[in-house]
């Protein structure tokens, strides 16, 4: 996937100013900045759920704006800050949505119940299969909306936040999971986060961004700089290594 001179306002103000990169297939790629810079609105873009003013976003050799939502879901999965469904709705069921594209709710087929299945085993849900939403800790619930997004079978998927309104143990578990969906199964994973050391410690490739641009793009060892952090947050924090690990000192 490639983002090409990208630019979105609402109204008279400009959210995103020509914004240009490339997702590294393969590998996690996190988007970093202060809130208001554009992180949310970007990712909506890339997504279709908004069309950008000028610029375009490019998958397979496709625009994407040209790219039906059904096609679109074969090959993106997306799982969004807010999801909604009926607090009554049994897990198993909300995970086959997944299959929308493929028509599975109308008629389930082999491959329906095969990546249904493997959704669910991957991500730990099967042992509440048949539990309603409403039961599940906010770490469950996001594990099952990961696993919506897994039984679409695509080898792209992208996660807005997935750690917050989270405690620290379910983070960490989303997080884990995160990489071994990357790590085991090859998917190119590009998603937001908030805390600068979850974004180090597990991405290959941080984007920053600052006012609706990207300040600062690479590997995070050489791009999370006590220069950058001071840039995109307004903050001066130290950033320290610890046996090959760095980290930001946020208190």
């Amino acid at each position: 996937m490639e983002v090409e001179s990208i630019e979105f306002s609402y109204g008279k103000h400009k959210v995103l100013d020509n914004v240009s990169f490339k997702i590294i297939k393969g590998k996690i790629t996190t988007v970093i900045g202060a809130n208001g810079c554009g992180k949310s609105t970007l990712f909506n873009v890339m997504t279709k759920n908004l069309k950008p003013e000028k610029g375009r976003v490019i998958l397979n050799e496709k625009n994407i704006v040209n790219i039906s939502l059904k096609n679109f879901a074969k090959q993106v999965a997306i799982v969004h800050q807010h999801n909604t469904a009926p607090n009554d709705i049994i897990v198993e069921k909300l995970v086959e949505y997944g299959r929308i594209a493929y028509g599975g709710l109308k008629k389930s087929n082999s491959d329906d119940e095969k990546y249904i299945k493997f959704a669910m085993d991957v991500t730990g849900v099967s042992k509440f299969s048949k539990k309603q939403l409403s039961a599940l800790s906010g770490g469950e619930r996001q594990r099952v909306w990961i696993a919506v997004a897994l039984a679409q079978n695509t080898k792209i998927l992208f996660l807005d936040e997935p750690t917050t309104y989270l405690d620290i143990r379910y983070q960490i578990e989303i997080l884990r999971l995160v990489r071994k969906l990357n790590t085991e199964y090859g998917m190119t994973i590009i998603m937001v986060l908030h805390d600068i050391n979850q974004s180090i410690a597990y991405s290959n490739h941080i984007i920053a961004m600052k006012n609706g641009r990207i300040v600062a793009e690479g590997n995070p060892d050489e791009v999370i700089t006590e220069g950058l952090i001071k840039d995109i947050y307004g903050i001066d924090l130290c950033v320290k290594n610890f046996e090959n690990n760095k980290f930001v000192l946020n208190i």
